[in-house]
């Protein structure tokens, strides 16, 4: 027999004379061909998109790692600027504090001297048959007390409101 007549076995695929399968074996040889190629450009994107991913996981790592370290800044910032705005108040608190001193120390002043100023002016007790005036200056030592805690409770309230 010619060597066109053989009958050979391919992949265990009996493979008849050249003659008969030829054009069936070379679709199938281009397809098994088609098919590497294309194997081979999927392997080329896939290898692309890993090395694509792998760069976009690093600079994502490095934007966490800025992110946290803004954080961290801002965090700083925040418990500076509380503390300052806490100096701030305080200061302020001492300022009021000083003021109602001062505001307080001219109010003892100025009934320390309606007190001296006021004792003598009532009339002696044997003038009243009924003992008014020495109620009343019995009762000038509480008035003094009122009026002064009043002016304190006034200047605490203008401190509070201010």
């Amino acid at each position: 027999m010619s060597q066109w007549g053989k009958t050979t076995r391919l992949n265990g695929h009996s493979k008849s004379s050249k003659s008969d399968s030829s054009p069936k074996f070379c679709d199938e040889m281009v397809t098994f061909r088609v098919l590497q190629i294309m194997i081979q450009q999927q392997d080329q994107t896939i290898t692309s998109i890993a090395g694509t991913l792998s760069t976009i996981a690093q600079q994502a790592g490095l934007m966490g790692t800025e992110i946290t370290e803004h954080n961290e800044c801002a965090a700083s910032l925040l418990i500076l600027t509380r503390s300052l705005i806490r100096c701030r108040m305080l200061d302020d608190l001492d300022h009021g504090v000083d003021q109602t001193d001062s505001k307080l120390s001219d109010a003892m002043r100025r009934m320390r001297k309606f007190v001296r100023d006021t004792e003598g002016q009532f009339p002696s007790p044997s003038i009243w048959d009924l003992g008014v005036l020495n109620i009343l200056t019995e009762r000038r030592s509480g008035w003094c007390i009122a009026i002064l805690i009043a002016v304190l409770l006034i200047l605490l309230l203008a401190v509070i409101l201010v």
